[in-house]
């Protein structure tokens, strides 16, 4: 039986985006020295860290 890994990734999310949206994907990527999956995940962190903090559930934007 193959073994489990902790917190195993189980789903994958696509999305289409332009141009300049994958630039600044990169871009910011390569700024911190990560995988764009890894900068988008980081970015959920960030926003439920911030929704925790400030104590609103309803932001308009994800990430900053």
């Amino acid at each position: 039986m193959a073994k489990m890994k902790e917190n195993s990734k189980r789903f994958i999310v696509s999305c289409r985006v332009d141009n300049q949206e994958m630039d600044i994907l990169k871009e910011r990527a390569d700024r911190d020295g990560v995988s764009i999956t890894q900068l988008l995940r980081n970015c959920l962190d960030f926003v439920e860290a911030e929704s925790r903090r400030q104590g609103t559930g309803n932001r308009k934007y994800a990430c900053g």
